[in-house]
């Protein structure tokens, strides 16, 4: 269900799309293709700020370097 969703920061940076989702302990992860190529995104409570099944959005507030490709 989260394949293909878009992904945004809280600011409403773009990061980019879902490409795959890995279920992995302590937490899953979703790698995300933006322009600059992709990053894992950890699934937690902390990270993820809203999911919008409707709409296809999820909304991070990602740690300091995450992003940083």
């Amino acid at each position: 269900q989260l394949l293909g969703a878009l992904v945004s920061t809280e600011a409403g940076r773009a990061v980019g799309r879902v490409i795959e989702v890995f279920e992995m302990e302590p937490a899953d992860m979703l790698e995300v293709q933006g322009p600059k190529g992709s990053v894992l995104i950890p699934f937690t409570r902390s990270v993820i700020r809203s999911v919008d099944h409707e709409a296809a959005r999820i909304v991070i507030d990602p740690p300091e370097g995450l992003l940083d490709l």
